[in-house]
């Protein structure tokens, strides 16, 4: 049996273990702990943001975001993407999320 031990910050933050007889590689428990960090110790913040077209742009991908008038900064993960052409110009709508800690 894998035995998930969830550290954030500093490292100084241990959370209770996470033991799971399902749990039967190092990938999904990888994955378990994520969800419970993501899940537990952090706030997310979703937004969605209209810019300028930029090919490459992934869903799951890290987005850095550094939009001050909006309180918009830092890194964000996409998780959605779309565009709109127009005659004049071609834009993305991306949804963003930003996970930050419980204090």
């Amino acid at each position: 049996m894998i035995e998930i031990i969830c550290v954030r910050g500093l490292g100084d933050k241990e959370a209770s273990e996470i033991n799971d007889p399902l749990i039967t590689s190092e990938n999904i428990a990888v994955q378990r702990g994520t969800n419970f960090i993501n899940g537990e110790w952090y706030k997310k913040k979703s937004r969605t943001i209209r810019v300028p077209y930029k090919d490459g742009v992934t869903i799951g991908a890290i987005s850095s975001v550094y939009e001050s008038k909006l309180n918009i900064v830092g890194n964000h993960i996409v998780t959605s993407h779309g565009f709109e052409i127009t005659q004049t110009s071609i834009s993305s709508t991306i949804a963003i999320e930003q996970h930050e800690e419980n204090i």
